[in-house]
């Protein structure tokens, strides 16, 4: 069988352990071999492979004790739990096989960890404790370790039944080795967790969102393996999800030093960089990663984001283009990359990288903004709400989409909501000078005039040449028959747009009032020029 040759050979070549520990492990490993003939699930048996493997040099026999080791810890350990058990039951609703310490965890709510069926408690089947944990139990704690024992936790509560917790040996570390008995690195050799058992229990809790649990499970099997590139990259990921940013890097930092050649790391560094805002350490890493890696389109694309957060959109462009030429489909690259023909004034480039987006992340949030906007700018009111209404439902406190469906109802003359979504984005930015602005002029259309003077003052506060308050303002003054107000704001107003109709004519009006006939005529003219089919216009050059 699989072990025999290596176990005379191990013990031939262990000149290094005295004759009591010899015989100890020796015993030990005799038990391993009668367990292995009972479960043949253990090792694949056929001794030719064996052989085979030997002769290819892929069985060596003086690294045969830490396979062994690993074997023993792989046979003992919980998948769920990830600690080393003594005892295992079969779930007949399902066929899976969870230790007692699981099971006592999830009594309350009894589902299968695995499949989430439910488990019928009547229906758990024991089995009969491992050969392997007896092995350890009886031939290596007697002489050679000290064990804390804690009989709480076990779920049958059998007094009667002695018990060493490997569990709490390997967390806690209880483990006193006198001098005549088996070396400290052996014994931690037989209880070092196997690393694909808390790999997959850390890929469980990061596919669930679990990222905090996920942190906790590669802690505790780094300190097993604290040179692991892989375990700190991975934990490093957890830590950007959290955005536990400064211990991310110290976990690249230290993987970038075991491997340098490796692009990722590089790569998820940079966005660690990026995230904090630190643009120019972020492209540094992320052009090591591309210098390693030139083609990946996750760093190429990361490198036009980077480039649109410091304004470079020129050099942004073009690594979101070649990104998006070698992954088409990548939803965050399409949406920078609309976001900069947006600037652009480019909107039907963008209003395509925008939809491509959505269809891919249909929750995109700024892709729904931008889209929002252009479909505003084009008139294209009902698809503007669609959109800004969704991104309200993802992001209820966002001012500017507030803002933006505020003046979209506006527009569509739904004044009440208009003025629903203009305060409460007021609420956020009180001093938002568009907010301020269509808010004064919506109180201005529902003839709340009182209130439109209040906002289109503060908002001249802020900005005492914006046209369009110093025009609504003027207006409003003139609804109040405070024509020399009136008169005041229109004429500055003019003098900073001099083709506004609305204006010309209510100043034309204060002319006509003040029987100043020639000025009235000519204001009134030529805001008729301007808006020649406004009937009112018209009507007052008759009269």
């Amino acid at each position: 069988m699989l072990f025999y040759d290596i176990i005379e050979n191990d013990f031939e070549n262990r000149r290094q352990f005295s004759d009591l520990d010899s015989v100890k492990l020796h015993q030990m490993i005799e038990t391993i071999r009668e367990k292995s003939f009972q479960d043949e699930k253990l090792v694949d048996t056929n001794k030719n492979i064996v052989d085979d493997l030997k002769e290819k040099g892929k069985v060596n026999p003086a690294n045969s004790y830490n396979f062994i080791s690993k074997i023993v810890a792989t046979e003992l350990t919980c998948l769920i739990t990830c600690k080393i058990s003594k005892n295992f039951q079969i779930l007949l609703c399902c066929n899976h096989l969870i230790s007692s310490e699981t099971l006592q965890q999830i009594i309350n709510q009894p589902t299968c960890p695995f499949c989430r069926k439910i488990i019928n408690l009547n229906s758990v089947i024991n089995l009969p404790q491992s050969a392997i944990y007896q092995g350890i139990r009886n031939y290596l704690p007697e002489d050679n370790i000290n064990v804390t024992q804690d009989y709480s936790e076990n779920i049958s509560h059998d007094s009667s039944d002695e018990e060493i917790n490997l569990s709490k040996l390997k967390s806690q570390q209880k483990v006193k080795i006198t001098t005549s008995t088996v070396t400290t690195s052996t014994t931690r050799n037989i209880f070092k967790p196997p690393k694909f058992l808390y790999r997959k229990r850390a890929d469980i809790a990061y596919k669930l969102g679990n990222f905090e649990t996920t942190i906790n499970i590669l802690t505790e099997i780094l300190e097993h393996y604290p040179t692991s590139y892989s375990l700190q990259y991975y934990r490093a990921k957890a830590y950007t999800k959290c955005n536990k940013l400064y211990e991310a890097i110290k976990d690249l930092d230290s993987a970038i030093k075991q491997k340098p050649y490796k692009f990722d790391a590089y790569l998820l560094r940079g966005i660690a960089y990026f995230k904090m805002n630190k643009y120019k350490e972020s492209l540094d890493d992320l052009t090591r990663s591309l210098e390693l890696e030139p083609n990946n389109a996750t760093a190429l694309s990361q490198y036009g984001i980077t480039y649109y957060m410091m304004k470079e959109y020129d050099e942004s462009l073009l690594r979101l283009t070649k990104s998006l030429e070698i992954k088409p489909n990548n939803a965050s690259a399409l949406c920078y990359r609309g976001m900069i023909y947006y600037k652009r004034e480019k909107y039907n480039e963008s209003l395509i990288d925008l939809t491509k987006s959505l269809r891919i992340e249909s929750n995109n949030a700024k892709a729904l903004n931008y889209r929002g906007i252009i479909y505003f700018m084009m008139k294209e009111y009902e698809k503007s709400l669609l959109d800004l209404a969704k991104l309200l439902e993802i992001e209820p406190n966002n001012a500017f989409a507030l803002r933006y469906r505020g003046m979209t109802y506006h527009m569509i003359k739904e004044y009440n909501k208009s003025l629903l979504d203009l305060t409460k984005s007021l609420e956020i930015e009180p001093n938002n000078a568009s907010a301020l602005n269509h808010r004064g002029i919506t109180y201005y259309m529902m003839k709340k005039y009182d209130e439109s003077l209040l906002d289109l003052t503060k908002l001249l506060e802020i900005e005492p040449n914006n046209a369009s308050a110093l025009s609504y303002r003027g207006m409003t003054y003139y609804m109040k028959k405070e024509y020399d107000e009136s008169f005041c704001d229109l004429t500055k107003s003019l003098k900073i747009e001099p083709n506004n109709a609305s204006a010309l004519y209510y100043r034309g009006q204060i002319y006509y009032k003040r029987e100043k006939y020639n000025e009235s005529l000519i204001d009134l003219t030529k805001s008729l020029e301007i808006e020649p089919n406004n009937a009112s216009y018209c009507d007052i050059i008759i009269r």
